[in-house]
């Protein structure tokens, strides 16, 4: 439910911002996300990173998915 209002609210935002506004936006989500990982606030960091791929899926139209593959190559 928090997700969703989370997404609702992003979208609304989404809707008057300008490129420039988007990618920094993104840029700030990712930093976050890297803070919280890097203080070992790994659920904060996933709810950042759930963010961050609704975000790109509504901009792009696609998953958000990074394009890494991990180290088993799956």
């Amino acid at each position: 439910m928090r997700e969703e209002l989370i997404a609702a609210q992003e979208q609304a935002k989404l809707e008057v911002m300008s490129r420039k506004q988007v990618a920094k936006a993104i840029k700030r989500l990712e930093r976050l996300m890297f803070e919280h990982s890097k203080n070992l606030e790994f659920e904060k960091a996933a709810q950042v990173r759930n963010q961050l791929q609704l975000l790109k899926e509504q901009l792009f139209g696609a998953p958000g998915e990074d394009n890494v593959l991990s180290i088993t190559g799956k």
